[in-house]
């Protein structure tokens, strides 16, 4: 019997270091993203006329508030592609405002706000290793009691 409790708490320590590294790499993953956005917001003080090449798409409601978009605009003779979001929905072909760093055309966005598509992961990896460790630490102190007895 207290092989198996054994058993228990080492496979709920394994989980919790697990899922706490996960937790971990969210983490900074999360916190690279908000740090490209703000130097994006910065950094990127002039304004150029793009058009939109994707398709008009809502972002998710939850995680993402506005319209994300996609569209290329021309500084001189090069062609640049920017995502980000923006309060309107645009189809393709229609024109929205692109904002890109003067030093280095390449990062730019498009719209009122840099995207941050990779948010839904981030927050699906969030919750599922809070829940896991969560579990992982339930089953552990039940082990530890059990053990006892």
């Amino acid at each position: 019997m207290q092989g198996k409790n054994v058993a228990k708490m080492v496979i709920s320590i394994i989980i919790i270091i697990a899922f706490s590294i996960v937790l971990l790499l969210t983490a900074t993953i999360h916190f690279k993203l908000n740090q490209r956005v703000k130097y994006l917001e910065k950094n990127c003080t002039r304004t150029a006329t793009g058009e939109v090449y994707t398709d008009a798409r809502h972002g998710v409601e939850l995680i993402l508030v506005g319209n994300i978009v996609g569209a290329e605009f021309t500084l001189d003779g090069n062609q640049y592609h920017a995502g980000g979001l923006d309060e309107g929905s645009h189809n393709r072909g229609e024109e929205v405002i692109c904002h890109y760093n003067p030093k280095r055309p390449q990062e730019c966005y498009a719209g009122v706000k840099p995207s941050l598509v990779n948010m839904n992961l981030i927050s699906i990896l969030y919750g599922g290793s809070i829940f896991a460790i969560l579990g992982a630490v339930i089953t552990l102190i039940f082990a530890i009691k059990s053990s006892k007895d």
